[in-house]
């Protein structure tokens, strides 16, 4: 029997399970750092959305969608409706872009 699901023996699964072994490594150890590390952008495991956005190889509209609602109300409460409002727009560029490319 395998240790680990299905899914994670596909490529990116195998990706995911690397960035998220690698977050578990820095844990609880890591200190908040703004540049390398900015804690709106972990999970309370420790898991960064920039290892996500990676492990599925998500482009650059797409893994902004993923950023802003990551942080949305972590990195300022007040922004928080801000950041949804950013990640939607970057949301309808990318189904345009798809759309475009579809009639092409």
């Amino acid at each position: 029997m395998n240790e680990y699901p299905a899914w994670m023996l596909t490529r990116e699964g195998k990706a995911l399970k690397e960035n998220l072994d690698n977050a578990a490594q820095r844990g609880n150890s890591m200190k908040e750092e703004a540049v390398n590390h900015p804690a709106h952008y972990q999970s309370a495991s420790g898991i960064e959305v920039i290892d996500f956005i990676e492990a599925y190889e998500l482009n650059f509209a797409i893994g902004s969608v993923v950023k802003y609602v990551a942080r949305a109300g972590k990195k300022a409460k007040e922004t928080e409706i801000e950041d949804l409002e950013k990640a939607r727009w970057y949301l309808d560029r990318e189904i345009s872009r798809l759309r475009k490319k579809e009639t092409t």
